[in-house]
């Protein structure tokens, strides 16, 4: 290192401990992010809640309702149809399909 590259070593340590506690800071946030985002998505399928609120809580669903004769999951309908509802109407059984939706996510 050149004499002098780095006048006053404090301010240039003072800076390195606040970019790793703001790094270690930034690192506990995705993790308590992730944390939640897996505590919601383990929420077990009801068959009160709407195809968009299961969907929003984890996006495979719509991939095992679509396979179950669904295809409407994308629809604006779907955000205020719930689970019983969309089973009753496309002729499904509401036990077999929350059964799925918990058991696969």
């Amino acid at each position: 290192m050149r004499k002098g590259f780095f006048p006053n070593k404090s301010k240039v340590s003072d800076v390195c401990i606040k970019l790793w506690d703001n790094l270690t800071f930034a690192r506990t946030l995705g993790f308590m992010y992730d944390t939640i985002k897996k505590e919601e998505r383990a929420m077990k399928a009801t068959k009160d809640m709407t195809i968009g609120e299961v969907i929003r809580q984890n996006p495979e669903a719509a991939r095992i309702l679509i396979g179950m004769g669904l295809g409407c999951v994308s629809c604006p309908a779907s955000q205020a149809e719930t689970l019983e509802e969309a089973a009753e109407v496309h002729g499904l059984d509401i036990d077999e399909m929350l059964a799925r939706l918990n058991n696969e996510l």
